[in-house]
């Protein structure tokens, strides 16, 4: 068995039994999940790990709004991550791109601009921004069809002083490929 796999099998037998597990081992079984890309069942796991969002931690938190993002519940991810300040979390550079990863992979594109102006906005998200906030945003950009969007993220990146890496332009390409530009 893979190591996830191996979590699930104790962690479920515990349940059967009646362990009445703390939200610590949900997340821990939840992270070995998604850390094997086995989205739907860390997705089961998703409200037993973060019954204590503060207890649970910022880390557990964004690996959740991961696994959340990848289930394509985009909404829901915007949700928890609006959720954070009043539960005493403060969202870090992780967790804007674990929102940004949601809105690429559903194709949120205006959601993903949204953000991006937000967080260039507000002087507590403008540090929140880096290269990888911008490759998701671009990736959004590509899977909307939006190649010129995409393009002016790439000026935009480069404006607030961030260096794009290949992925930055291998999703730049894949944008103008699938416009047929």
């Amino acid at each position: 068995l893979e190591q996830w796999q191996t979590s699930r099998l104790i962690y479920e037998k515990g349940a059967d039994l009646g362990v009445r597990f703390p939200h610590y081992t949900a997340a821990a079984v939840m992270r070995t999940a998604a850390k094997a890309k086995q989205w739907a069942y860390a997705e089961t796991l998703v409200d037993a790990a973060l019954r204590d969002v503060k207890a649970t931690g910022i880390i557990n938190v964004n690996i959740a709004l991961k696994v959340l993002g990848n289930a394509g519940q985009p909404e829901r991810t915007r949700r928890l991550f609006d959720e954070l300040p009043s539960r005493g979390l403060a969202p870090d550079r992780y967790t804007y791109t674990a929102l940004m990863h949601a809105y690429a992979l559903s194709g949120r594109h205006d959601a993903a601009l949204a953000l991006i102006d937000g967080m260039r906005a507000a002087p507590a998200g403008r540090p929140m921004l880096s290269i990888n906030v911008f490759n998701s945003a671009i990736s959004a950009g590509e899977k909307a069809r939006r190649p010129a969007d995409a393009l002016r993220l790439l000026d935009q990146a480069r404006a607030d002083g961030f260096e794009p890496d290949v992925v930055t332009y291998s999703t730049l390409m894949v944008a103008c490929a699938k416009a047929g530009d």
